[in-house]
């Protein structure tokens, strides 16, 4: 394979058309007979890498682009003498640039599902340590604002706030990977259903009816007294 480094340095006499490849590895061709085509290949002279030209028998030369020497490109219509120009020194053909990588928003974390899996884990935790924590001084207080008032029936005695995770369509994350309404979040975290749990409390106190309510914004779970005949 012969080095060039400018196109007059190709006899076109008996040239019949000349095959180009690119760094890319696209090739074209080009007739020198065509005032087009010349313009065309003096144009893009910089960015081949091999050339190729076939005289009218059908014989070929392939030469590799020196494009350190390729500072001035003369018409080729101009050209008439045969020379092969030797480049001094050999330059290694520009390599394709890489393109940079598009970045990628990324939606899922591994992170975010430990970090958020805890927090839900932690506020059911909370809720029922909560839940199963009645002061019954406290509720013996109330219940003597209950008896001052006549023992009205579903009388206001105690009351559990209610933590509640992230709400997405109306339904409540949970650690189980299974959204809940209210009604079923609150059992959930209870680890019973509310009636058991109210249960649970009627067996420690006597001549009082226990029953429960739920309040929203944000949610309360009550406890109400009624009087037993």
């Amino acid at each position: 394979m012969k080095s060039i480094s400018s196109i007059q340095s190709i006899d076109m006499t008996n040239i019949s058309y000349i095959l180009t490849t690119n760094y890319s590895g696209v090739e074209v061709s080009y007739k020198p007979s065509d005032p087009n085509n010349r313009i065309n290949l003096e144009n893009s002279f910089l960015t081949l890498s091999t050339l190729t030209t076939f005289d009218i028998s059908g014989a070929s030369n392939l030469y590799m682009i020196d494009i350190s020497g390729a500072h001035a490109i003369i018409d080729v219509s101009t050209v008439r003498t045969a020379y092969i120009s030797e480049p001094t020194e050999t330059v290694e053909p520009t390599p394709t640039p890489i393109p940079t990588p598009i970045p990628i928003d990324i939606e899922v974390n591994i992170s975010d599902i430990i970090n958020s899996h805890s927090v839900f884990l932690e506020i059911e935790q909370q809720n029922k340590t909560n839940l199963n924590s009645l002061d019954f001084s406290v509720f013996k207080t109330r219940l003597y604002k209950w008896a001052a008032l006549n023992y009205p029936d579903s009388f206001l005695a105690y009351s559990f706030p209610v933590t509640t995770p992230p709400i997405a369509n109306g339904l409540y994350s949970c650690g189980d990977g299974n959204p809940k309404n209210i009604w079923d979040y609150i059992p959930y975290c209870l680890g019973m259903p509310i009636q058991d749990w109210i249960t649970g409390y009627q067996a420690k106190v006597s001549g009082i009816t226990l029953s429960f309510s739920v309040n929203a914004d944000p949610y309360v779970l009550n406890i109400h007294v009624t009087r037993s005949n």
